[in-house]
């Protein structure tokens, strides 16, 4: 099989062509620094994304926090990280920068607020 990738691995942004066969590379071309071909290879193997979503929260002046893992996550455990998140309720208040929950579904990533969300104030 053959794949077409622009690596985001630097800024140059080049165009990596994999060619391979049961996850295994036989052939990488197009990349100008060997970051390509490890983001190749990584794509081929086992694609990892940073997972950004949103946490439900209590007593907060919003309903939700916007969320992201603290590190990329396999792209296939994706669903199954916010389907366990779907239910997840923080409380406010929320700095950025905090993390509202560890080891997400066994992927090792922590969950980290990427919004503050102050206490809503009683009313008097």
């Amino acid at each position: 099989m053959k794949r077409d990738l622009i690596c985001t691995i630097c800024p140059l942004g080049c165009k990596v062509m994999a060619t391979y066969a049961h996850k295994k590379a036989t052939a990488i071309c197009g990349n100008r620094c060997p970051k390509g071909e490890a983001y190749a290879l990584s794509e081929i193997r086992n694609p990892r994304r940073i997972l950004t979503t949103t946490i439900k929260v209590e007593g907060g002046i919003f309903p939700l926090v916007s969320v992201r893992t603290n590190r990329p996550i396999s792209r296939d455990s994706m669903r199954r990280v916010v389907k366990n998140l779907h239910n997840t309720f923080v409380k406010a208040p929320i700095e950025i920068g905090d993390r509202l929950a560890h080891g997400v579904s066994g992927s090792g990533s922590d969950i980290v607020a990427t919004r503050s969300i102050p206490k809503k104030k009683a009313k008097p």
